[in-house]
């Protein structure tokens, strides 16, 4: 996966798990409201948590 657009429209997430894709750029994730995003191993360049409030993992795979 690497366009998160189409996920900006879910609703009542505890979490979300987007590991080991080629996710770019998380900003389209910024209107979701789950607890924990994991996007751990994706080449992202601005590992800022684009959700308040949430606990954001950008681990990376060596």
């Amino acid at each position: 996966m690497v366009d998160v657009t189409p996920l900006a429209g879910l609703k009542n997430l505890y979490q979300l798990s987007l590991m080991s894709n080629r996710i770019v750029d998380i900003k389209p994730l910024s209107s979701l409201n789950p607890l924990y995003l994991y996007l751990d191993d994706n080449p992202i360049k601005d590992k800022t948590c684009p959700i308040k409030d949430a606990i954001c993992s950008f681990w990376m795979l060596p």
